[in-house]
């Protein structure tokens, strides 16, 4: 078998996958696995060591694969990123704070003290949208006269509860100074605010209370997870809600303590923003 039938076999390629994956998880911590952005990227690269290595031996082939795959990963550690402070306080925004009137998880407002309030990264569950398109993202601040866009960069993917959650530093420094609320506006690389097509808030149009510990709900539409459920009011998320039974537009919640103001929250959808803050 020919050098190249060697290289570009399913079991060479799929081999080397599994072994870089395991190597990234060791050595980086970071489960890439299932992360397509990372399979994309394998992809692309790996005609293109062939072409570019003049070697005619197969395990010097697959190690410049797997040197080249994990060059992001040895970089990461020496970006520089946003630094804060010394007498900076760590500061965590997460989209289901955000107040009655936001539009959605990805452009939102959240209250917060009089301060400045430097970006840290941002963490996102993976979606279909066009938000994912890429491996970078936009990411905008705004209070009152202020406005602050800066673009972040994928650096890892971990996966939690089966679902990819990926982590984006900022590539320049982002700071606003901020005296009650701060606009968040999380766009996709060209700009744009995307379209939600996975709601994340499920209002509540009709409370009946069965008994002491049972109240029955009809939504006018159902969570995509029913076991990372939270109560939504005026001023964000309220509390965790336990769903006992589903049968849709239909739930019975255990020890329900809002009312048709609030809406049920879906907390598996939501974004964490962590900052750095000082008054």
């Amino acid at each position: 078998m020919s050098l190249y039938d060697k290289y570009f076999s399913d079991i060479n390629r799929n081999h080397v996958y599994t072994l870089l994956c395991k190597s990234i998880q060791t050595d980086f911590g970071c489960n890439v696995t299932h992360d397509i952005h990372f399979k994309e990227r394998y992809n692309q690269i790996y005609p293109r060591i062939f072409r570019e290595i003049d070697t005619d031996n197969l395990i010097d082939l697959n190690k410049a694969l797997i040197d080249r795959m994990a060059e992001p990963f040895t970089t990461i550690p020496l970006q520089p990123l946003a630094k804060a402070p010394p007498n900076a306080q760590p500061m965590n925004i997460y989209s289901s704070n955000r107040i009655l009137s936001s539009s959605n998880r990805y452009d939102y407002t959240v209250r917060v003290e009089p301060g400045k309030y430097t970006l840290t990264k941002i963490t996102l569950p993976q979606e279909n949208s066009s938000l994912f398109s890429g491996t970078t993202i936009q990411i905008t601040f705004i209070s009152h006269d202020q406005s602050v866009t800066t673009i972040c960069e994928l650096v890892h993917t971990r996966i939690v509860n089966d679902k990819p959650y990926l982590t984006y530093h900022p590539q320049t420094s982002l700071t606003l100074q901020s005296t009650d609320k701060i606009h968040i506006q999380i766009k996709d690389r060209n700009g744009h605010v995307p379209i939600v097509k996975t709601p994340d808030i499920c209002k509540i149009r009709l409370v009946k209370k069965v008994d002491d510990v049972f109240t029955g709900l009809t939504l006018q539409n159902m969570p995509s997870q029913t076991d990372l459920v939270g109560l939504f009011g005026s001023e964000g998320y309220a509390s965790e809600v336990e769903i006992v039974k589903s049968q849709p537009p239909h739930v019975m919640i255990r020890n329900f303590t809002g009312d048709t103001t609030h809406s049920l929250i879906d907390m598996s959808l939501q974004n964490h923003i962590q900052m750095s803050y000082t008054k």
